[in-house]
């Protein structure tokens, strides 16, 4: 009997095995030239992914050595086995000659010019949108790029900005400054530099870089809400020019008396939700917004994907393990319910 069930357990554990043996494979694809060649297919077995505009890809394969083919448009097909290696850097060969009659994208963006702040997709000529033949020209040698219209995609935009030109003052003398400011490029950089990968150009943003930081400002005075603080400095790579640093603080308004918080989240939990970049992303926001709460305040979490449930019931803040454990039991899968959970 104890023979038995050693053997049993022994079995278990060859079983199990391949459960465990996953690892993720990241790289970047480029061309001879050394670009970036976007949008291409990498296929793993049955495991297909595509990259993005900038090359950059993810996928989780089995341990042991695994067969890689990657297609990209315009380009040889490519296979290859991946070794014991987690990082690669694939580089495909452009056909000569090749003209396409369509092209299928996935994932365009567009490209928003810096200091616009709305636009008409109706208007002709509207500066910053890039076309499918647009993005993809100049990108493969060779490849001749052909549409008959263009709607502007949906989606994530592309780190595409382009400078801002000088301005006569006797004819603008006015600038809008916004107190809405966007720090991601700084923490955009700093993922793509300790995955490995050079960031592109336009994803250096100097302004967002600075806007990530907290800054020793001084606090507004009387009833202004916010102070105004500036700073002048000569340009460094134009001795002729000026650079002005305008910083505002708003009035810090103390924490400790604010009214009792009743947090309601509605979580999807659907199959397309499943990568860290989505509900793992989600769940280790709201893990940090636990650590936050106070006692007076209150959450739930309401999740939906085939059917909708509730999986935390109004809970003070201060019972963090019980906030994180239902937040970490939550999994990706089925169909999505939005309507349901609504309700």
């Amino acid at each position: 009997m104890k023979r038995s069930f050693l053997l049993m357990m022994v079995v278990f554990s060859i079983v199990s095995l391949p459960a465990f043996s996953q690892k993720t494979i990241k790289g970047k694809i480029l061309d001879q030239n050394g670009s970036p060649v976007p949008f291409a297919t990498i296929a793993i077995k049955n495991i297909n992914t595509v990259a993005d505009q900038y090359g950059v890809f993810d996928v989780r394969v089995a341990a042991y050595p695994s067969s890689v083919t990657v297609t990209a448009i315009g380009f040889d097909k490519l296979l290859f086995k991946t070794g014991s290696d987690s990082i690669l850097n694939i580089t495909l060969q452009s056909k000569r000659g090749t003209e396409l009659e369509s092209v299928v994208v996935t994932g365009l963006g567009q490209a928003v010019t810096h200091g616009i702040s709305h636009y008409s997709t109706s208007q002709a000529n509207v500066r910053g949108l890039s076309a499918a033949n647009n993005a993809l020209s100049g990108k493969v040698a060779g490849v001749s790029v052909r549409s008959s219209n263009y709607i502007p995609a949906q989606g994530q935009p592309q780190w595409m900005v382009k400078e801002n030109g000088f301005h006569t003052v006797t004819r603008d003398p006015l600038s809008t400054f916004s107190t809405d400011v966007d720090p991601a490029s700084y923490s955009h950089l700093r993922r793509m530099l300790n995955e490995g990968y050079r960031p592109p150009a336009e994803a250096v943003r100097i302004e967002e870089m600075i806007n990530y930081f907290k800054y020793n400002y001084p606090q507004p005075t009387g009833a202004d809400p916010f102070s105004i603080n500036t700073e002048t400095s000569s340009c460094p790579w134009n001795p002729k020019h000026k650079l002005l640093l305008i910083g505002m603080q708003g009035k810090k308004i103390p924490v400790e008396n604010l009214p009792a918080s009743n947090l309601v989240f509605l979580i999807d939990v659907s199959g397309s939700m499943m990568s860290e970049d989505k509900l793992g992303l989600v769940k280790s926001s709201l893990s940090l917004l636990t650590d936050q709460l106070r006692k007076q305040d209150k959450i739930s979490i309401v999740v939906y994907a085939g059917a909708a449930g509730l999986v935390l019931e109004p809970t003070n803040g201060d019972q963090k393990k019980i906030i994180k454990d239902a937040l970490n039991n939550l999994e990706a899968g089925g169909s999505t319910a939005g309507g349901a959970g609504l309700k």
